[in-house]
């Protein structure tokens, strides 16, 4: 099921979008982490049917709010290899955009290290005709690994995700600082946007801010809950 994370404007503190995030929701054991079956997903190949389904219960949880939503809202998902080569994966995306409005929402594909889409001709044609529809795309967990810095050399991105290590340790830990300080320059010239994910004090989101950053995500202001969750806390607040 699709659990949903509100992210938030860092300067103004206005409800900008979300990430959805799948949960698997067991009648025994209760709520599986995701680590523990998403890796097993991406092998198998039920990714791709995990993703669609996500994307259509997205649909159907904002869409009777929709009108509440504030415009250029973003919704993030997170979307592997063997889900972006998928024939109709493309098709998929729009469908949600229809759904919910392309003058009102902006899907962000979010893109991550575990299973990097490969840099081919073929993945650039999809990069660009998605892009030709309004759909953007963010690099997660950045700086952590080698394959970002190829997304970041190779295909059109709009966002940088910095990772949480980096969010948490940036105000004890002089190094992380400083990787921060250059996530941020990185982004600047090319006018990406850049989000804070797993932002959990205040100090923290204080000290993005003054590095920058643009979004903010993390415990500090709502862990991912449920749809309705969502929607009662968030986006009935921000709408009304």
């Amino acid at each position: 099921k699709p659990w949903i994370q509100p992210v938030f404007c860092a300067q103004t503190g206005v409800l900008t979008g979300c990430e959805v995030l799948v949960r698997w929701e067991h009648p025994q054991t209760g709520i599986i982490p995701p680590d523990q079956f998403i890796p097993l997903a991406e092998s198998s190949g039920l990714i791709v049917i995990m993703t669609r389904q996500l994307m259509k219960q997205t649909a159907d949880i904002l869409m009777p709010v929709k009108h509440l939503l504030p415009d250029n809202f973003h919704i993030g998902i997170n979307v592997s290899a063997g889900c972006f080569l998928a024939a109709g994966f493309e098709k998929e995306c729009l469908n949600l955009v229809k759904k919910l409005g392309n003058d009102k929402i902006k899907l962000v594909l979010e893109l991550t290290e575990r299973n990097p889409i490969p840099v081919t001709p073929e993945a650039r044609a999809i990069f660009d005709s998605l892009h030709q529809h309004n759909i953007t795309f963010a690099l997660d967990d950045f700086g952590t690994g080698y394959a970002t810095y190829r997304y970041l050399q190779a295909f059109p991105v709009d966002f940088i995700k910095i990772d949480k290590s980096f969010v948490q340790m940036a105000s004890v830990d002089e190094i992380s600082g400083h990787i921060v300080d250059n996530i941020v320059e990185l982004a600047r010239k090319p006018g990406l946007s850049i989000v804070a994910e797993g932002v959990e004090t205040q100090e923290q989101a204080d000290l993005m801010i003054g590095k920058g950053v643009h979004f903010l995500q993390g415990y500090l202001y709502s862990p991912p809950v449920p749809g309705n969750k969502f929607i009662s806390e968030w986006v009935m607040k921000a709408g009304g």
